[in-house]
């Protein structure tokens, strides 16, 4: 990795350090900011829709140090709960999110206006926002989504984003540096890896060339094929696209396997999808129908469920200039379903996995343990630990000390820095001493070992010690129990 990393790790944390509290707090309700509220045309191919029943929001909010709600009420109906909002670009700058609702027609029927209010506020509401309604002309917004699997993407009925006043967000990873990109019909696989290498390629220097990092470039390793061509020489939603059978990410995985690491995740693995993310790795979300990228991933409590928000962005008018936007999942991994309903991956939908890419890393070194080899019970002794990782990343270590109680994982350090622990033994015996390193992107070297060996007293040579000799699991047993 080239040195400048660092320098970019570090202004990446000073903005996390804005966004970084997860906790709501109590202040004074925002201003409204503008919005623009559209029904949705669904340009889908056989699974077209025209004048839905989904309702559209887009909402610009300021960034802030704190999450923020969103609350909003259409013609009378409380629709949008408390979705959380969070400031991706930092605080002070302008953010837009797309937001769906239930227009409550039949599919078919126009809607040409409607009356809402809606509120942004630091803190959940427990009832809905109130005050003068507020009249808007309704446009019309073309979505064309999509380009997984055989069949285009299917409709669905709008379900918004709804959590009760209790929720709590207890924990939050954040990918705040990454692109959205324009692409054309069924191109949401190579666009969000695109949109991901784009990214690593800037933030790490990895200098990909662009036949490897372009949308069109990567439609041949990801085995995407052109959409079927209507009677106007445009081309059918649905139609094209890459096959849902590992073969979209196992392809890019092998093309770029001189520049970055691709792995796969599945949704019951999502807390490690969390860590990646604070790792600075980026992820792409994977559905029955779609792709997108990942740029956050909120944990949420809300009575004794636990839920997951996952903001992706993507390209929802494919084939369109403009249609780039930030939208919000929320899924439910007691289901393992998707719970309100975004384009592309409708409520109800199981999805897929996660693919997590990283740059190219190797492991730190096998730590070279130093300390004394010999010694008493029940005396402290110091035993130093030291790793060189061959990228220059920070490293974190763990030791077990061979009688059962360990040092959990402590750091991170500079690559080649000594960390001294001190440990003393309660029992005669031979013990190991085990350590391993982790560099700041996962990656662990191999166990070291060091034996010491604590004497009896010749006080006390008794054949019950003898007897502990001879069966030294035994021993390790009555050792854990004495610590109990």
């Amino acid at each position: 990795m080239k040195q400048n990393i660092f320098g970019k790790i570090l202004a990446l944390m000073i903005v996390l350090l804005f966004i970084g509290s997860i906790r709501p707090s109590n202040g004074t309700i925002i201003n409204r900011e503008s919005r623009i509220f559209k029904q949705v045309d669904f340009l889908q191919g056989d699974n077209s829709v025209l004048n839905s029943a989904w309702g559209h929001v887009d909402v610009t909010y300021i960034g802030s140090t704190e999450f923020q709600y969103y609350n909003l009420v259409v013609n009378g109906d409380w629709q949008i709960r408390n979705a959380p909002l969070w400031s991706f670009k930092g605080t002070g700058v302008e953010h837009h999110i797309g937001l769906i609702f239930d227009l409550k027609v039949q599919d078919g029927t126009d809607v040409t206006y409607l009356e809402y209010i809606d509120e942004i506020s630091p803190f959940t509401l427990s009832s809905p926002p109130t005050g003068v309604p507020s009249s808007v002309i309704v446009s019309d917004k073309l979505v064309t989504v999509g380009g997984r699997g055989e069949d285009g993407v299917p409709g669905g009925g709008a379900v918004e984003i709804d959590f009760d006043v209790g929720m709590v967000i207890i924990e939050g990873a954040f990918n705040l540096c990454f692109n959205n990109q324009d692409c054309g019909v069924d191109e949401c696989v190579p666009a969000s890896f695109s949109n991901s290498l784009r990214y690593l390629d800037d933030f790490y220097d990895l200098d990909i060339p662009e036949n490897l990092i372009s949308i069109d470039g990567l439609k041949d390793p990801t085995n995407w094929a052109s959409p079927d061509i209507d009677i106007h020489g445009d081309p059918i939603p649905g139609t094209g696209g890459c096959p849902d059978d590992n073969s979209d990410w196992q392809g890019k995985r092998e093309a770029l396997e001189d520049y970055v690491t691709t792995e796969k995740y599945t949704m019951d693995q999502i807390d490690l999808v969390m860590d990646q993310l604070n790792l600075y790795q980026d992820v792409e979300l994977f559905g029955p129908h779609h792709a997108a990228t990942v740029n956050v991933i909120l944990k949420i409590q809300e009575e004794e469920d636990i839920y997951y928000l996952i903001g992706i962005s993507h390209d929802t008018e494919q084939g369109r200039m403009g249609g780039t936007e930030y939208q919000a999942v929320k899924y439910d991994p007691d289901t393992e379903k998707v719970v309100s309903s975004v384009f592309g991956f409708a409520a109800g939908e199981s999805l897929d996995w996660f693919v997590v890419e990283c740059p190219n890393n190797d492991p730190p070194s096998m730590p070279v343990i130093n300390g004394p080899e010999n010694g008493v019970i029940d005396t402290f002794y110091d035993y130093s630990f030291t790793s060189v990782d061959p990228d220059g990343n920070d490293i974190s270590y763990y030791v077990k000390w061979g009688d059962g109680t360990f040092e959990d994982w402590f750091g991170p350090f500079s690559s080649g820095e000594s960390q001294i622990r001190s440990h003393k033994w309660m029992f005669p015996w031979r013990y190991s001493i085990e350590a391993r390193a982790r560099d700041t992107f996962g990656a662990m070297s191999d166990w070291a070992k060091l034996t010491v060996t604590i004497p009896r007293a010749k006080a006390i040579n008794t054949p019950f010690l003898n007897f502990l000799e001879n069966h030294p699991i035994l021993y390790q047993l009555l050792q854990r129990l004495l610590q109990l």
